[in-house]
């Protein structure tokens, strides 16, 4: 959240101003502490897909949250390692200086930190193209099981809770765009000797709506553990489900670098 206030902050003070250059540091410092909080983000993910059970006949919708947590667990593996591989502890070309620099075994076999920041980004994309139709698919369950239950159709909490990760899935694919089109422009900056990141205002006004709804989830959660015991089993496969999914989707895929 500090991040995208400050993002606010820097399309709001005039570049001009001596509070610019300080903000942008103050952004890119908020950028690596972020960077070492992720670090074993991979854990969970790597236990839902252990977890997951492996039957004859799957629907679409445990596919897609395989192949959800499967792409979440590529992102953050990635991610570790090129944070690990810039500061040292890793070795790669990022620190190596002069003639003899090469990558270690692990950046080389992985196909070297370029190849590594395509695939997790590629992963980034990926879990939520695998988490929108999952989301949809959820929801018209969730509204047809309300409908056949009591003849009309009711606002439960497991329904709020896919309708709100929808929302978020597409928050995080604009969100990713941009991403993707900073990064376009600050390569073709380098091309012509000039080295500077430029994002848009829309960027931290949609990761601000993003992080919003993830408190609304949390709140969800709340509700759902405050229900009497026979609603809350009622609604706690459902609404479960979407809440450990959920989970996937992360403001963290804004990366500025």
């Amino acid at each position: 959240f500090a991040q995208y206030v400050t993002l606010l902050l820097i399309h709001v003070v005039p570049h001009s101003g001596a509070w610019h250059t300080p903000l942008h540091r103050l952004a890119a410092a908020l950028s690596e502490c972020r960077k070492v909080w992720r670090l074993g983000r991979w854990w969970s993910p790597l236990r839902r897909v252990c977890r997951m059970p492996s039957h004859d006949h799957v629907s679409a919708t445990q596919v897609l949250e395989r192949l959800a947590n499967f792409f979440c667990l590529q992102y953050f593996a990635l991610d570790n390692v090129i944070f690990l591989a810039g500061t040292g502890i890793i070795r790669s070309k990022m620190q190596d200086f002069g003639r003899g620099r090469r990558n270690g075994w692990l950046v080389r076999h992985l196909g070297g930190i370029s190849q590594m920041k395509r695939s997790r980004n590629f992963g980034s994309l990926a879990r939520i193209l695998c988490m929108l139709p999952f989301e949809i698919m959820m929801l018209l369950r969730c509204c047809y099981s309300q409908r056949h239950a009591s003849g009309e159709f009711g606002w439960s909490t497991a329904t709020a809770a896919h309708t709100v990760e929808l929302v978020r899935s597409l928050l995080h694919l604009a969100i990713l765009r941009l991403k993707i089109l900073s990064n376009v422009a600050a390569s073709a900056a380098l091309k012509d000797g000039h080295d500077a990141h430029h994002t848009t205002l829309a960027l931290p006004l949609l990761g601000v709506a993003a992080l919003l709804l993830g408190y609304l989830r949390k709140l969800q959660q709340q509700v759902l553990h405050a229900q009497p015991p026979e609603k809350q089993r009622k609604e706690s496969d459902e609404t479960h489900r979407v809440l450990s999914s959920a989970s996937l989707l992360s403001v963290d895929s804004l990366n500025m670098h």
